[in-house]
């Protein structure tokens, strides 16, 4: 990275990505390295938009990482346009033409690069900079130092510019393998055909190779999916689903809504029981087994799974799901209510008078980067009110919410401008 992007002493690198997500080691080690200053923010800071914007322009940084859909939302939230970003990286997720055209509009001044990597190969191995205006296609670039890509056919043999085939990795970044599971470590990190005792992992990525030499990103080929920056592979929530009391059987679906602040991508999960099962109890089931961005936002009975001609499971064929419960819809009962219900309409993608006082904001299509869309809103509608990403977790209603807000801000100020 330094040798295309030197950075001196003068430059600041801000770190906000947990440790456990592995972007955090170049975060945590190139400033270090270089003799640049390393600016830590505080813990979950990166979601609390007023805040990242605060350190920012405070501590003049030059150097950060965002996952796209935080950088969509974060760019949506901001307030000035005179930041001293020098280079802003993405990864973790697809990097849209439309986030790219927003970050350059935003900031001006910076320049963007897209990296590209998975986990299995030590963080990022393919870099592209997306510094031209006229772009129509972010490409995930080319291989950084000491690491080989290759798209290949079914047979491992090397495919032309232009045709599409699986993104493989070479290079001394591969990891040793899965810890205790020798078998899938054998299916992902194959020998490779070019050269002697040399491996490959096989990443799952569809990818072709342009004619300036750039690796265009095309997809899976399986039904491993990214939500919000992390790796989701459907078969592990359908496994998990499938030990709930009574599940016969199982498919999860990541669905797309309409195009907003952040991802768009939420789960639904489908099972066959004999009987409808209690959606609470199932929920509170997968949240003692899988971590939150996993859950499914809906959970929907069904009698049998469709199928095709040829007995396959018919995927298309599956019911778009009901996300709002028409027989538990209660109205807003004042100007408060009545402005947070318009909010989440907009947000969520959903017809303002289908969103009662008492849905659950997750259960509707709600994620952890739409709650910091979510906060923001709230904060520039209530500006006397104290906001924060937690209570929205905490209080995932609209009635609770406010409930809660009107006790814990007791704000007398606000009282005159909104009943509550």
């Amino acid at each position: 990275m330094n040798d295309l992007y030197k950075i001196s002493s003068n430059d600041k690198v801000l770190y906000k990505t947990p440790y456990s997500f592995d972007v955090s080691v170049w975060e945590l080690f190139w400033a270090n390295w270089y003799g640049a200053s390393l600016i830590i923010a505080k813990p979950d800071g990166h979601k609390d938009t007023d805040y990242m914007q605060k350190i920012i322009q405070e501590q003049l940084i030059t150097i950060m990482h965002f996952v796209p859909s935080m950088l969509e939302v974060f760019l949506n939230s901001l307030q000035s346009h005179s930041l001293n970003i020098k280079h802003v990286f993405c990864s973790g997720e697809e990097l849209t033409t439309r986030q790219l055209k927003k970050c350059h509009e935003s900031l001006p001044n910076s320049q963007v690069h897209n990296l590209y990597g998975p986990t299995e190969t030590s963080i990022d191995v393919l870099f592209y900079d997306c510094n031209y205006s006229s772009l129509d296609t972010v490409y995930i670039g080319k291989p950084i130092a000491n690491i080989n890509a290759y798209v290949l056919d079914s047979g491992l043999k090397p495919l032309p510019i232009g045709a599409i085939g699986e993104l493989y990795i070479g290079g001394v970044g591969l990891g040793r393998g899965y810890l205790g599971k020798s078998g899938f470590t054998a299916e992902k990190f194959i020998a490779s055909p070019f050269q002697a005792g040399a491996r490959l992992y096989k990443t799952g990525d569809l990818a072709c190779w342009t004619e300036d030499g750039n690796l265009q990103y095309l997809g899976r080929n399986d039904f491993q999916v990214k939500i919000r920056g992390f790796r989701v592979e459907l078969g592990e929530i359908e496994e998990t689903i499938s030990g709930f009391a009574g599940v016969k059987q199982v498919v999860v679906l990541a669905l797309d809504k309409k195009e907003g602040d952040g991802d768009s991508k939420y789960l639904v999960g489908y099972y066959v029981a004999d009987v409808r099962l209690n959606e609470d109890s199932m929920l509170a089931y997968l949240e003692t087994r899988l971590p939150k961005y996993m859950l499914p936002s809906r959970l929907v009975y069904l009698e049998s799974l469709p199928v095709t001609m040829n007995g396959k499971l018919d995927r298309k064929e599956l019911p778009e799901p009901v996300l709002i419960d028409e027989s538990s819809y209660v109205a807003p009962r004042n100007e408060m209510e009545v402005r947070m219900c318009e909010i989440w309409a907009d947000i969520l993608r959903l017809p303002v008078e289908q969103i009662g006082i008492h849905d659950d904001f997750f259960k509707l299509g709600g994620n952890s980067i739409l709650v910091i869309t979510l906060v923001n809103k709230l904060r520039r509608e209530f500006k006397d009110l104290e906001i924060y990403v937690f209570y929205i977790f905490e209080y995932s209603s609209i009635c609770r919410l406010s409930k809660y807000l009107k006790t814990k801000n007791n704000v007398t100020s606000y009282h005159k401008k909104v009943k509550i």
